[in-house]
């Protein structure tokens, strides 16, 4: 009986630290700007309640179907919800019907400071796809 009483407690803890682990914090609101890579840059605000990242812009140029240009192509993407201080999405950039890229982005936050991974894939008819990617930090100012 002592052991069906421990797993019974033991079941009680684990589900109420599973329902605890996803009531995080909002992230505080402001304007964030930063790097991706070698310096292209990255810029969006934080909403006021926190829930959501708004007026993302980033900037990347994939070098691999030739070397990356001085000028990224900015891509400008949608809100992103954020959840548990994390936020994914993706924006699609489209230069004629042969040529497009997809700019996926993930980031956390830290305090002041949001940090991630851009991830640009090309798609340019008649050749293979060309994936790339790079880490990205931004600062609240």
């Amino acid at each position: 009986m002592l052991a069906a009483g421990m797993a019974t407690l033991l079941l009680i803890v684990t589900v109420g630290a599973a329902a605890g682990a996803g009531s995080g914090k909002p992230v505080k609101k402001g304007h964030y700007t930063g790097a991706v890579g070698p310096g292209w840059p990255i810029s969006f605000s934080v909403s006021s309640d926190g829930e959501k990242v708004e007026h993302l812009v980033a900037g990347f140029d994939a070098g691999c179907n030739g070397p990356a240009g001085d000028t990224p192509t900015m891509f400008h993407f949608g809100a992103l919800a954020i959840h548990n201080g994390s936020f994914s999405g993706k924006a699609l950039d489209d230069f004629g019907k042969k040529v497009s890229e997809t700019l996926r982005i993930t980031g956390s936050f830290s305090a002041r400071t949001a940090k991630g991974h851009v991830s640009d894939t090309s798609h340019i008819t008649s050749l293979p796809n060309c994936t790339e990617s790079s880490s990205f930090t931004a600062t609240a100012h």
